[in-house]
């Protein structure tokens, strides 16, 4: 939960830190809350299609991927 708080404020001063978003994620596929690291992943997408035009790196997708397998 430590992590997850030093992370979640660091996105709010580094909001385009792609790093912080996988970690976060990596962070919630550790204690088991796959939906709460795909919400992540979404916020990341959001962010950076609306600032940047572009989506997450093919690393940040995989995170998201494996995220949406351990829920089936």
């Amino acid at each position: 939960d430590e992590a997850i708080n030093c992370y979640e404020q660091s996105l709010e001063i580094e909001k385009l830190t792609e790093g912080f978003y996988r970690k976060l994620m990596n962070c919630y596929r550790n204690l088991n809350r796959y939906e709460d690291g795909i919400e992540v992943y979404l916020r990341c997408k959001k962010t950076f299609m609306s600032l940047l035009k572009t989506e997450p790196s093919t690393e940040t997708r995989a995170i998201h991927d494996e995220l949406i397998n351990k829920l089936s």
